[in-house]
């Protein structure tokens, strides 16, 4: 059972930096990156394979996985006699090995790999400012006059993955934005925004050329995004962008197509007409709402308001690949219920299968049978609960909404509003 737990040891250290670096912004795919991805996907298997071969074998003092046998006097671990038979390791090993090594739909390669194929992973385009489910976002939060949603990359290391910061850049909203993604071209105090049409930078899985080995999201060439940086200057240059991705039969009901996305960014006003870029005034840490992770997936259980930076600039960014946040190792004090960034497949809006959601905790035992007692006085009547409310209250509705499709989401949140509100006015 000791070599087990080093095999399971070695095979997390293989994953804990995911399986591909980020630097300039994105994804830098190196030669290093397929060893490493093989490592990961053959080294468990072999591993589980050799130790059971050696169990039947009658050899239960073989170094611990990953480690040589240069030094004779290193100390091994003697299996307990209960497991030196064959058959019965045999089986559990192979079982145990079956189980630990299952990959995870967060595994997903991304689209900007080299070594990616078909299945691959991409960013989602409903994450674009201005997109029909974040707006849907902000309403349920009863945010959407006050703050714009969004989400991009803050700083170049991966600290502020899951974060939420609400920033002021001077437009009479504020914006209320998550950290999805990392940068090495992403300067202090630069907030990185992803909207369409926002520039590829280093990388790109949007258009071919892409920088990757996976088919590009939308057909047609790079020049019709305009620049590498910033895409297109000029509002009235949107229409020159493809409408939606090439795999994506029609749009989601309330979801703009990319020119929509586009044109977006210019009337919310975290884009200027020209090229400029917004100043970013302040930014203080917030708590990410629940209608913004349940959009993106990803939460921290550290969340505060004690963190707040002073003036920067909003950039802005869309090159269509995983972000650095969909690997669950990059992820500081993960909540277990949104460890990581759930992206999308190639057609900008079905997202990646990462697995059933964590199995519920064992049920509280219930109260012990109370002891007969005379009858109580008769209790005035409760007053109804709103019977055309469902869940009784606003909150409780709105939480009862499935998140997934974005356009069901946002109607039920609309319903909820509308319900609650007329059974609280005939109370």
């Amino acid at each position: 059972m000791g070599q087990l737990w080093r095999v399971w040891e070695h095979h997390r250290l293989l994953q804990d930096t995911g399986p591909l670096r980020r630097v300039q912004g994105r994804v830098v795919p190196q030669w290093t990156n397929r060893v490493r991805l093989l490592t990961i996907r053959f080294v468990p298997l072999l591993t589980c394979l050799r130790m059971s071969v050696q169990y039947m074998m009658g050899d239960v003092t073989g170094p611990p996985p990953g480690r040589s046998n240069t030094h004779p006097n290193e100390p091994h671990d003697e299996a307990p006699a209960f497991l030196k038979a064959p058959h019965l390791v045999t089986l559990l090993n192979l079982l145990l090995c079956q189980l630990l090594y299952r990959p995870s739909g967060y595994d997903t390669p991304n689209a900007c790999d080299p070594t990616a194929t078909t299945h691959a992973a991409y960013a989602c385009m409903d994450w674009g400012v201005g997109s029909g489910a974040m707006i849907a976002a902000a309403v349920a939060e009863g945010m959407n006059a006050t703050h714009f949603f969004g989400v991009g990359s803050y700083g170049s290391g991966n600290d502020n993955l899951g974060k939420c910061f609400e920033i002021d850049i001077g437009i009479g909203r504020l914006a209320l934005l998550q950290v999805v993604n990392t940068g090495g071209d992403v300067a202090t105090g630069q907030f990185d925004l992803q909207m369409g049409d926002g520039g590829f930078g280093v990388f790109n899985a949007c258009a071919a050329p892409t920088t990757g080995g996976a088919p590009p999201m939308f057909s047609g060439p790079t020049s019709a995004f305009g620049t590498q940086y910033g895409g297109w200057t000029h509002k009235a240059d949107c229409v020159q962008l493809p409408k939606m991705p090439q795999t994506l039969p029609s749009l989601p009901p309330n979801e703009p197509d990319l020119v929509g996305l586009c044109e977006a960014g210019f009337n919310i006003g975290c884009r200027v007409d020209g090229g400029q870029n917004p100043s970013i005034k302040s930014a203080r840490r917030v708590v990410c709402p629940a209608a913004l992770v349940k959009l993106t997936g990803l939460n921290r259980t550290d969340g505060g308001n004690q963190e707040s930076h002073g003036a920067g600039t909003l950039t802005r960014m869309m090159d269509c690949c995983k972000p650095s946040a969909g690997w669950t190792a990059n992820i500081q004090y993960p909540d277990p219920n949104h460890p990581a960034v759930i992206p999308c497949t190639s057609d900008g809006y079905t997202r990646v299968s990462v697995g059933p959601p964590p199995a519920p905790g064992p049920p509280s035992p219930g109260p012990p049978p109370p002891s007969p007692l005379p009858p109580p006085p008769p209790s005035p009547p409760a007053p109804p609960s709103p019977g055309g409310c469902p869940g009784g209250s606003l909150e409780a509705c709105i939480a009862l909404c499935p998140p997934n499709p974005p356009a069901a989401y946002k109607a039920c949140v609309e319903s909820c509003a509308q319900r609650c509100t007329a059974a609280k006015t005939r109370q």
